[in-house]
């Protein structure tokens, strides 16, 4: 004769629930993450700093502009001028080739501009360093109109700059451009009312004829430092 375990209901209930709860466990194993681990990271070598205000030709730059810092011809950092005031980071030689080593010179462009002053580059240091330009080169004219000239100036800059860069301001008699567009000479003579002359601005790179009635100099942007 055959016999029977006679299983209860509590039991049936006991078992019930330890697989319930070894379902749960299960689960909350397979789902478990993993915590993340943090990766260490190496940040570059301080950069120099330099911060000051801004004058050209006298006045704060007008707009906003950026400043650009130089070690050689290499640009090493740039920012924007704010309310005639400046701060740009320089970055080391390490993290930038060719920029910043302790002692090196460090020169700065305003817009198309260079600035007088220059600076000495170290690590970390804030330095205020106020800037005016544009650093000037001369030029000599000899009397007549064969002074044939690449102008500095930036775009758009009024013809009575032009003037007041010749020195002595009473031998200059006229300058003269060639306007390819039109098909025409425009010009500028100081001894005639402004109404009737047709040159009224120069741009960066514009080439002028300059007639003088006696030798004299052109003071303009220089195009290095």
């Amino acid at each position: 004769m055959r016999r029977f375990a006679l299983i209860t209901a509590p039991v049936i209930a006991t078992l019930l629930l330890t697989g319930l709860a070894g379902s749960r466990a299960s689960a909350q194993m397979g789902t478990a993450t993993p915590t993340p681990t943090a990766v260490a990271t190496t940040p570059p070598q301080l950069p120099g700093r330099f911060t000051g205000t801004l004058l050209l030709f006298g006045k704060k730059p007008s707009g906003n502009g950026a400043v650009t810092a130089y070690i050689g011809a290499i640009p090493c950092g740039s920012a924007m001028v704010k309310s005639g005031l400046y701060a740009v980071n320089v970055p080391a030689a390490a993290n930038l080739a060719g920029c910043g080593a302790v002692g090196a010179t460090v020169t700065f462009k305003i817009g198309d501009y260079w600035a007088t002053e220059t600076g000495t580059w170290e690590v970390g240091v804030p330095q205020t360093l106020d800037l005016t330009g544009p650093k000037m080169q001369t030029l000599a004219l000899v009397q007549g109109c064969t002074n044939n000239v690449t102008l500095t100036f930036s775009n758009k800059t009024p013809i009575k700059t032009l003037r007041a860069a010749i020195e002595p301001a009473t031998s200059l008699t006229a300058v003269w451009k060639w306007n390819a567009k039109l098909g025409q000479w425009d010009g500028d003579f100081p001894s005639a009312p402004d109404a009737v002359n047709t040159l009224k601005t120069v741009d960066r790179l514009d080439t002028v004829w300059i007639c003088v009635s006696s030798p004299a100099n052109l003071v303009e942007p220089a195009v290095a430092f």
